[in-house]
């Protein structure tokens, strides 16, 4: 590689060393680092740039390409590309790059801690010690043993929580419709899924196909009272529906780390709400690891 600028966007405190560690012995490179996400306003900033490395934050789309003239190289720090415009990318001859799914544990075992968290009422109890409260009546919790877990999604990261769930004494069953071979899962139909968890995990890939595969008829298919866990993409829930289902209390959780928008936030004591990049050193350094990897000649 040689003669070219790669811009990191939307970094942050402990992405510059490793980086800069990485890229010390290439040649010819220049770097830039910038907090900002790449989008149609920043990209007027950086038009000299000829390889972006980006992640989920970023809004990659067309008119934000189009002001990017020496672009040839995108390098997505995610595994998927929900956040850049593929077709125009491929219209402007910009090869796009994602990581490989290598996270399965660290998005598994964040999507067990939101359950654990849910199932313990950690974030009240958490409270109730700050305010140095004792109120035993408020303990309302439920244990997992002996409930049936639903996963919509059973690749890696699915079939990584099911292991663990049936570790747990949870009965798993789960919809995919490759069927992945698991020993844990119970494959049925999406319906029957729906129907019969008392806890839904949506591990399913972001794309047109799934959005919205959660809304209001789906949602009230789902048990009175049952928990919602999203650890995957926003948009695979109708945000509108499921802020009725939990008002109304038919939803009797949800646990999120990703959002279709920030209506939620305003009903954090019915939601577990965890940004998808808190705590996740091990996930971060295998995104950065693997995305300069997929960049030419690095």
């Amino acid at each position: 590689m040689s003669g070219q600028k790669i811009v990191f966007f939307d970094t942050w405190g402990g992405d510059k060393p490793y980086y800069t560690r990485r890229l010390k012995n290439v040649f010819n490179v220049s770097t830039e680092y910038t907090d900002e996400p790449l989008t149609e306003v920043t990209a007027s900033r950086h038009q000299d740039v000829t390889i972006a490395s980006v992640s989920v934050t970023s809004d990659v789309s067309a008119r934000a390409l189009a002001k990017l003239p020496e672009l040839e190289y995108i390098a997505s720090r995610s595994t998927g590309v929900n956040h850049i415009d593929t077709e125009a990318a491929d219209g402007s001859d910009v090869l796009v790059s994602t990581v490989p799914a290598r996270i399965e544990a660290t998005v598994a075992e964040h999507t067990i801690m939101l359950l654990l968290a849910l199932a313990r009422q950690l974030g009240e109890t958490t409270q109730h010690v700050q305010e140095r409260v004792v109120d035993h009546t408020q303990a309302t919790g439920f244990e997992v043993a002996g409930k049936t877990i639903g996963i919509v999604g059973c690749g890696r990261v699915g079939g990584y929580v099911a292991r663990v769930a049936a570790a747990l004494g949870m009965d798993v069953i789960g919809y995919d419709p490759q069927q992945p071979p698991n020993e844990h899962i119970a494959y049925a139909s999406f319906d029957h899924v729906l129907e019969n968890s008392d806890i839904l995990s949506l591990l399913a890939p972001g794309n047109q196909e799934t959005k919205h595969m959660i809304n209001a008829d789906r949602l009230a298919q789902m048990k009175q009272g049952a928990v919602l866990l999203n650890t995957a993409a926003g948009d695979l829930i109708d945000t509108g529906a499921l802020i009725e289902a939990l008002f109304s209390g038919h939803i009797g959780a949800a646990g999120l780390d990703v959002l279709e928008g920030e209506q939620l936030l305003r009903l954090d004591e019915e939601i577990a709400l965890l940004h998808p990049d808190v705590s996740r050193q091990d996930l971060l350094t295998n995104a950065e690891h693997d995305a300069l990897l997929r960049m030419p000649n690095v």
